[in-house]
């Protein structure tokens, strides 16, 4: 019992509530938003946790996605293809990508509400989405570019 409490007051660090807020933040928020901006009734009336894990699961997987890719892309640009994951690269890229998860959803909630449409909010996701994943596949055409014209410019020299 007691070595239970001290593995949960382990997890307790200023770096794991950091971590735990801003995941909360940037899941559950923008879901949160939506249902309270396109279905105000089902808001008010469903429970906090059901909100919650729908909240989570409208964002989750665009979270997921666009994590690999950062995941993917910085490791392509900084040379590293030994270890695409590392504890520490991945903690940022997940940061880097939550905050790009986040101001996708939000531009899209943004421009559903204006336009009083969620088709809209989520077709501007998925432009936004698309564009990541553009870049995703151009990120290692653009390092192999760089690579050749080194090769010319060193040859030439």
């Amino acid at each position: 019992m007691d070595k239970e409490n001290n593995n949960l007051l382990a997890l307790l660090t200023p770096e794991g509530i950091t971590f735990s807020l801003f995941f909360l933040g940037t899941v559950v928020s923008p879901g949160f938003v939506h249902f309270y901006l396109f279905n105000r009734d089902f808001f008010n009336k469903t429970d906090w946790i059901k909100l919650l894990f729908l909240s989570g699961g409208i964002t989750l997987p665009f979270l997921i996605i666009n994590t690999i890719l950062f995941s993917v892309i910085f490791t392509v640009f900084k040379g590293n293809f030994q270890k695409i994951i590392k504890e520490k690269d991945f903690k940022e890229n997940y940061m880097i990508a939550s905050f790009t998860t986040l101001l996708t959803l939000y531009a899209g909630i943004g421009a559903g509400y204006l336009s009083h449409s969620v088709s809209v909010e989520f077709c501007i996701i998925g432009l936004i989405e698309g564009i990541l994943v553009l870049i995703f596949f151009a990120a290692p055409a653009i390092l192999f570019i760089k690579k050749i014209r080194r090769k010319t410019s060193s040859t030439n020299e």
